[in-house]
């Protein structure tokens, strides 16, 4: 794609159905997490629609070296850049759908307002974290679990 990625990259979908939006993580805690992946050597790469500007813009303010590619790709792209991100964190939206099953390591945010059992993407490499309140999920923990993923990724190129 034409996009200006730094390898390796991080995508980030943050938003949800304009109508959902209380299946949102809030952008400043997406805004943390963005600023930890930049320092441990990540591109945070930020998709979503029109929709989502206030919470990509919310996300580059915490993190300025983020990719802004709100409203620039086509689900072709989605998936494209899933195919080569070391990781995509998101909420249940459905780019965490299209990205997962490329074999990205995906990690989806879930709150009491979907059902994980019934709703989470489908692919080799994804962890659910579910918290009833998304509020209350702290960005720490999102690390954590991202740093894992990453980590098993590293291992099993290596293996």
């Amino acid at each position: 794609s034409s996009f200006e990625l730094k390898k390796p990259y991080c995508i980030i979908a943050a938003g949800s159905a304009p109508d959902r939006l209380e299946k949102r993580w809030p952008a400043k805690a997406y805004g943390t997490l963005a600023q930890q992946l930049y320092n441990m050597g990540y591109q945070p790469v930020l998709i979503g629609t029109m929709a989502e500007i206030n919470v990509n813009q919310t996300i580059l303010a915490a993190c300025p070296q983020a990719l802004d590619l709100t409203a620039k790709t086509s689900l072709f792209d989605i998936v494209e850049l899933g195919r080569g991100a070391a990781l995509a964190i998101g909420n249940d939206t459905g780019p965490m759908h299209m990205i997962a099953p490329t074999g990205c390591p995906t990690l989806a945010l879930f709150s009491e307002h979907s059902n994980p059992q019934r709703h989470y993407p489908k692919g080799q490499n994804v962890k659910i974290i579910f918290e009833e309140n998304l509020n209350v999920l702290c960005a720490d923990q999102v690390l954590d679990e991202a740093r894992n993923l990453l980590s098993n990724k590293i291992q099993a190129k290596k293996a």
